[in-house]
């Protein structure tokens, strides 16, 4: 065992009461990680978290009742969107079982892709990887994804895990002063949402995006109950993929009127963002006047106006 192990180790050892902790290092980098105790690290990453989010204005976390939604896409084009609008914005993967936003940021060539998964570090924590330096200098990312050895690797953790990770990714990370944070929470209404909201302490709102079909209206409708019963504002649904000629018109704002909450509008079905994204790239960079482009700049500015109404 290492003096230093990655972030990701779980060391067990027996609790007693310690001095607390105010280094404004992450745990994982700092030289007395190995002697000392869990119960004393877990206090410490809380207070961290604090004195982390005190240098973020906004929290918001992006969700959908159902996977296959385009979600994650969605909050990658948002994220980018953002940035270029001159905003300093942190991205946080928190779909631990399928982190894909750095697949969608990350061009194979670019600076980003040439660290592979070797994570830079400063001497309060880990430093936030910036896919694109040159078109979003604003946006920093962190992902599940960074902290395995292979993205074929199944991640298999029960929530106990998956908490600590969750703490783990915003304590340790050196986020800096940010105008936005940005959660990309996986579909449905498990424990990822619940985590963040009570490691976090405040989320400004939420914003849940669903295609137009049926099954998935349905399960849209349990993400904005479960958004309410947390306390978080509904910021509002995103229609995402439209197709009238497949689903017909309005589909998601006739939902969102039904359950009282903001529509935020809609990103049409759009080839070009799968391709894109599969290539680490995004339409809001590479296609700027495409109208899912503009949908996706108009979403990130009701966004934004609606988190500083």
């Amino acid at each position: 065992m290492s003096d230093q192990p990655p972030i990701l180790t779980n060391i067990g050892q027996t609790d007693f009461a310690e001095a607390a902790c105010e280094r404004l290092n992450g745990c994982d980098i700092c030289p007395d990680y190995a002697e000392c105790l869990n119960t004393r690290r877990e206090n410490h990453e809380t207070w961290l978290v604090g004195e982390r989010m005190k240098d973020i204005r906004h929290r918001i976390f992006i969700t959908s009742g159902k996977g296959g939604v385009g979600k994650s896409t969605l909050t990658a084009g948002v994220a980018v969107a953002l940035a270029r609008k001159g905003l300093k914005v942190a991205l946080i993967d928190a779909d631990i079982h399928g982190p894909n936003i750095p697949q969608m940021l990350v061009a194979e060539h670019s600076e980003a892709a040439r660290h592979g998964k070797g994570l830079q570090l400063d001497e309060i924590g880990i430093v936030p990887v910036v896919p694109m330096p040159e078109e979003a200098p604003g946006l920093g990312l962190i992902s599940m994804d960074y902290f395995i050895e292979s993205s074929d690797d199944a991640v298999m953790w029960k929530g106990p895990l998956k908490k600590d990770l969750i703490r783990q990714l915003i304590a340790s990370v050196n986020w800096g002063e940010r105008d936005v944070l940005l959660f990309d929470l996986p579909p449905g209404t498990g424990d990822e949402p619940m985590m963040v909201t009570e490691i976090v302490d405040r989320i400004d709102g939420a914003v849940v995006v669903s295609t137009p079909q049926k099954v998935a209206l349905l399960d849209a409708r349990k993400s904005i109950s479960m958004a309410r019963h947390l306390d978080v504002p509904v910021l509002g649904m995103v229609e995402n993929m439209t197709d009238e000629d497949l689903f017909g018109a309005d589909q998601v704002k006739k939902s969102a009127d039904e359950l009282n909450v903001p529509y935020l509008g809609s990103v049409p079905l759009e080839r070009r963002i799968i391709k894109l994204a599969d290539e680490g790239k995004s339409i809001i960079v590479e296609n700027p006047e495409s109208e899912a482009a503009q949908a996706i700049n108009a979403l990130a500015d009701d966004i934004m106006r609606a988190l500083n109404a």
